[in-house]
């Protein structure tokens, strides 16, 4: 008999996950009866909205269902047990960019950008010289 042996009939109880198992479950929502484990990816660019424009998804570019699940296991991830941990999805690196020099770059403040970067950086940096970065 070993410790995992039970007298009184019922299967042990599951080992904690492990971090290769948080690793790759992380984000997924809980198995419901006769769906799929695995959540398919949300390629829709806009989302049916008849009458009055509510809910959580309005327009892909904005949020969606798959970033959402993103955001859920980079967050489980980062910050395992942290209750209110946020985790941002972009639709593009330069959208990530924008938003953290746009937000945190204030009048008076320095930011270095490249000469040779990516095309949309010139636009950027006309955008900081407006706010006086």
């Amino acid at each position: 008999m070993n410790g995992n042996d039970r007298t009184d009939g019922r299967a042990p109880a599951p080992a904690p996950a492990g971090e290769g198992t948080r690793a790759v479950r992380a984000g997924l929502p809980d198995p419901v009866k006769n769906e799929p484990p695995l959540p398919g990816p949300v390629f829709a660019a806009h989302f049916h909205l008849p009458g009055d424009v509510e809910g959580p998804y309005t327009y892909g570019r904005d949020t969606n269902p798959t970033w959402t699940l993103l955001e859920q296991a980079i967050g489980e991830l980062e910050a395992p047990g942290a209750d209110g941990a946020q985790t941002v999805v972009f639709a593009s690196g330069m959208a990530a960019v924008s938003a953290v020099l746009l937000s945190q770059a204030r009048a008076g403040d320095t930011v270095v950008l490249p000469d040779d970067g990516y095309q949309a950086l010139p636009l950027v940096r006309e955008q900081l010289a407006a706010y006086g970065v």
